[in-house]
């Protein structure tokens, strides 16, 4: 009985080892289980690391693949196309925006630079050419002094009213040469050509100069501020400039007829009649213009705003050493007007008259009492008379 009684309690024992057994594995499944949700918790962080490693990774391929398309546009010409790198479509975007705007600013950084290249070469190109567009005027060359009726050797000078390159030649030489400044000597008489072409290609045409030496003319019948003229029969002597005949003395103006014959008067003088002033204007040749036949808007003080020095233009000299007769001032003479007696021949032209400033045209239309602006004079005298001293001083 009793060894009935211990194997009962045995086998009781042995039930609660087992139980107790069983619920320790139980416990420990269930902390298995809460490490399984750990470990579930372990494994999707693990998941989301992989998550985050999968996410890294895209972006890693993302930016190589940018990099990759970036490095490529910078390879290419804008607007050419590449490979789509295999790296996923967020890849794909990134890289065909990173391309995309890698080839836009390169383009729009070329295109800039390529347009700034233009635009300061097309500026300075502008800046450069700008002057010559706008300047089409030839330059004006001309002798100092002038050509006509000289009693000694002459020495002229060539010049210009702008830098251009000078040439020159006698009449008769078939090379034209290149003048650099040296006095062109004249001894007996000559003509010579000239010419000139300004910095922008502007080109006067040939002028000529006659030059007719003279030596051992009597120039003492007349005072030394004046000049002997002898055309055919008729002798007498004028004035080398307009009143008060003094070289780079500008001329006086406003003044009546009264006035001029008066102040001529007080010079021992006379004022010149129409007949004296066109034969020293216009020389044995009778030109038009006191330089010659064709009118030359630079030669004479005929489109100006106003009386300018006497003998300032060396080129407005006439055949005779007088100067000034075309324009400057127009200039009373004591020769009365054949339309109109009451009137005076008013010779020239003035400072606007432009190239009605001929040795014969006349006016009449100025009243003698009045002082009239753009109206001077010079005055003459008979060669046959010597004068002890004249009123001026010449050059």
């Amino acid at each position: 009985m009793l060894v009935v009684i211990l194997l009962v309690l045995l086998a009781f024992l042995l039930t609660g080892v087992l139980v107790a057994a069983r619920g320790g594995r139980g416990r420990t499944r269930d902390t298995g289980t809460a490490g399984a949700g750990d470990t579930s918790g372990m494994a999707a962080d693990s998941l989301g690391s992989g998550a985050d490693t999968t996410a890294l990774d895209s972006v890693r391929a993302d930016t190589a693949g940018a990099d990759s398309a970036a490095r490529g546009a910078r390879g290419r010409r804008p607007g050419s196309g590449g490979q789509r790198p295999a790296t996923g479509a967020d890849s794909l975007a990134a890289g065909a925006a990173t391309a995309g705007g890698a080839d836009t600013a390169g383009g729009a950084d070329t295109s800039a630079r390529a347009a700034g290249s233009d635009s300061s070469g097309s500026a300075d190109t502008a800046a450069a050419v700008a002057p010559c567009s706008r300047d089409t005027v030839a330059p004006w060359v001309y002798p100092d002094p002038s050509g006509g009726l000289h009693r000694r050797t002459v020495n002229a000078a060539l010049l210009s009213d702008e830098p251009c390159r000078i040439e020159w030649r006698r009449a008769g030489e078939p090379q034209w040469r290149a003048y650099g400044g040296e006095w062109i000597t004249i001894d007996r008489s000559a003509t010579i050509e000239y010419r000139g072409t300004d910095t922008c290609g502007n080109v006067m045409e040939p002028h000529t100069e006659r030059y007719e030496i003279e030596r051992g003319h009597d120039t003492s019948r007349c005072p030394a501020d004046m000049e002997f003229v002898r055309v055919g029969g008729t002798e007498f002597c004028v004035d080398h400039y307009e009143w008060p005949n003094r070289f780079k003395t500008r001329p006086s103006s406003y003044v009546s007829i009264y006035q001029a014959m008066d102040s001529c008067f007080g010079a021992g003088k006379r004022l010149c009649t129409s007949d004296e002033w066109k034969l020293a204007c216009s020389g044995p040749y009778g030109w038009a213009y006191p330089y010659g036949e064709r009118f030359e808007e630079h030669a004479c003080a005929t489109q100006d705003t106003g009386r300018a020095p006497s003998g300032a233009r060396p080129e407005c000299r006439g055949y005779f050493e007088v100067y000034d007769m075309s324009g400057n001032l127009a200039e009373w003479t004591s020769t009365r007007s054949q339309a109109n007696s009451r009137f005076y021949n008013v010779m020239g032209g003035f400072w606007e008259s432009g190239s009605q400033g001929r040795c014969y045209d006349a006016r009449y239309s100025y009243f003698p009492q009045n002082r009239h602006n753009p109206v001077g004079f010079r005055c003459c005298m008979d060669a046959a008379w010597q004068a002890e001293s004249g009123a001026g001083s010449r050059r």
